[in-house]
């Protein structure tokens, strides 16, 4: 797995932005669209405010989690690392 100080080597950039508030310039969030705005033929995928995310997820990792386990999911609980959206899907009889 690549780690941070790896992708410089391998040709990606790295940008570190600080902990502050969401509307800081040097937040993630304003960096992040500041580096769209500048870098041609580029998008922000945006996973916190864009209604595809949770979708993909209801679509896709829900229904596979509850087909690796056989249906048998009581309860679940995962790590987030980036605060991103998980939806799971109850089947039938759930």
């Amino acid at each position: 797995m690549l780690q941070v100080r790896d992708y410089p080597r391998n040709g990606a950039p790295v940008r570190r932005s600080t902990a502050v508030e969401p509307d800081d310039p040097r937040s993630y969030y304003s960096v992040s669209r500041r580096i769209v705005a500048e870098t041609p033929n580029s998008i922000l995928a945006d996973q916190y405010h864009n209604p595809m995310n949770p979708g993909a997820h209801y679509r896709t990792t829900g229904p596979e989690i509850w087909e690796q386990s056989g249906g048998q999911v009581k309860v679940f609980v995962t790590g987030m690392g980036t605060g991103g959206i998980i939806k799971l899907h109850r089947g039938e009889g759930a």
